[in-house]
């Protein structure tokens, strides 16, 4: 034995030593897996609501889409709105025109043959040509 202590000199006190750096690092080793599990479920619990966050952003954008798809359909029935009371205002000016047609032939009946009813026959045709413009 005293050749051993001689081969190996002092591995009494490696052997204390190692056995201090041994417990040493297996709690740096388990302090390490415990961070290590720790950054795995934070990481983990990230991508899950990041995952989550980016499908609500989906959705969120299709109904951007079909609100955009609505609001054109709307402006499309407002500018067809806006076009009505042109619409609306022509049909009473040719219904007008119509009704003044409708006075004339009672007119011209009234009065019978003659430079007047040649006249009225006339305003009659005038009549006619304004009424078709509105209409077009």
């Amino acid at each position: 034995m005293a050749q051993d202590r001689e081969q190996h000199p002092g591995t009494e006190d490696l052997k204390t030593g190692g056995r201090d750096l041994s417990k040493v690092a297996m709690l740096v080793a388990a302090l390490s897996f415990v961070l290590l599990v720790v950054f795995f479920f934070s990481i983990y619990n990230k991508m899950t609501n990041m995952s989550e966050r980016v499908e609500a952003l989906s959705q969120v954008q299709e109904k951007v889409a079909s609100m955009e798809y609505r609001m054109g359909q709307v402006d499309m029935r407002m500018d067809q709105l806006a076009e009505l009371p042109e619409q609306a205002r022509r049909q009473a000016q040719t219904d007008s025109l119509a009704e003044m047609s409708g006075s004339l032939d009672s007119l011209a009946e009234q009065l019978g043959d003659g430079q007047q009813a040649q006249t009225l026959e006339r305003v009659k045709r005038l009549l006619a040509e304004v009424r078709q413009g509105l209409q077009q």
